[in-house]
């Protein structure tokens, strides 16, 4: 009975059940759950991180921004996301590569339907990579 009460009172309020906070959101044009604009912040970032990166002058220098940016387990990730890409690329098959690398037919996948993407620029990344 008071729950219908008190959508009564919102909707005569205006948007049924929005707190404050959820009209300020939208009317910034925002998801719910971005608050303060964390998914722009966040674009822009990645953004700002790809010139970033793009200003380092040697694989040295890029792997010490692996070192200073990644923890052990997220580099981690990133050797098996690469590892996953060379050996699709050269033919292994995907029960192998879960075999050797102990990850899931899952990642390898999706590791699979990227390399099959005409936008994909892992190929390019590959070059001549052994």
């Amino acid at each position: 009975m008071k729950k219908a009460r008190d959508k009564e009172t919102a909707k005569a309020k205006g948007d049924a059940g929005d707190t404050a906070a959820t009209m300020n959101r939208k009317q910034r044009g925002l998801a719910a759950g971005d608050v303060g604009g964390t998914a722009a912040m966040m674009a822009q970032a990645r953004r700002d991180l790809a010139v970033a990166f793009s200003r380092l002058e040697s694989p040295a220098e890029i792997e010490q921004a692996f070192v200073d940016f990644l923890t052990a387990s997220e580099m981690r990730d990133l050797q098996a996301r690469w590892l996953i890409f060379k050996m699709l690329a050269a033919g292994e098959t995907q029960r192998e590569i879960s075999r050797i690398l102990g990850v899931s037919l899952c990642k390898i996948t999706r590791g699979s339907r990227f390399l099959k993407s005409p936008r994909n620029i892992v190929r390019k990344m590959l070059g001549d990579v052994k």
